[in-house]
């Protein structure tokens, strides 16, 4: 006779319930991935927007201006450099001119900050800086989170070879490539698409 009173798994149920166990958490790990990278992603958008907003605003207050008396034929510009690391700098940047970390604050010698003139192209400007930290960001720290979408992204304000605002832009690129505004192929920048 049969005892009924077996109140156990059976070994097929158990295997069954574990298989539906381990699908749900591939289907989770696999989004919950996706979900990473777009916060990252948006973390980079955001910041870069941060910064965008922050050197207008210093422009249109009057505390960004242009020393026509030092203006390039070609315009004038400021760029902040944001990379992922020492190792993905655009071409022509290395560590010691990011100040040995993974932004840099750049300007056009043209260009005065709170009545303070700034230096060549390729020298750290500590004005710029500041104009960053005042809303939030820190320069010193700052780096590109979305690591798989771009190696670094750059944040540029234009003005005319007369001083005047031009325009502003964002965008990325990788590791060794020309980070100029001139030479950059919006095409290959993936960050404007999420802006």
């Amino acid at each position: 006779m049969k005892n009924l009173d077996n109140k156990g798994f059976s070994l097929v149920e158990l295997i069954i319930v574990i298989a539906i166990m381990a699908t749900l958490t591939g289907i989770v790990g696999v989004n919950y991935s996706k979900y990473i990278m777009k916060a990252k992603r948006m973390a980079d958008v955001n910041n870069a927007v941060t910064i965008r907003d922050a050197l207008y605003a210093a422009v249109i207050d009057g505390r960004i201006v242009v020393d026509r008396t030092k203006s390039e034929p070609k315009g004038n510009g400021i760029w902040i450099i944001v990379a992922k690391d020492y190792n993905s700098l655009p071409g022509g940047y290395n560590a010691w001119k990011f100040k040995n970390t993974t932004c840099f604050c750049g300007t056009n010698n043209c260009i005065v900050v709170d009545g303070v003139a700034s230096g060549n192209w390729d020298v750290w400007d500590e004005n710029i800086a500041g104009i960053l930290k005042e809303v939030g960001i820190d320069p010193y720290t700052i780096r590109v989170n979305a690591y798989n979408d771009w190696d670094w992204y750059v944040v540029q304000v234009n003005f005319t070879k007369d001083g005047k605002f031009e325009s502003y832009g964002i965008y990325s690129g990788y590791k060794g490539k020309d980070s100029s505004y001139e030479k950059h192929n919006t095409k290959d920048s993936l960050i404007e698409n999420y802006l």
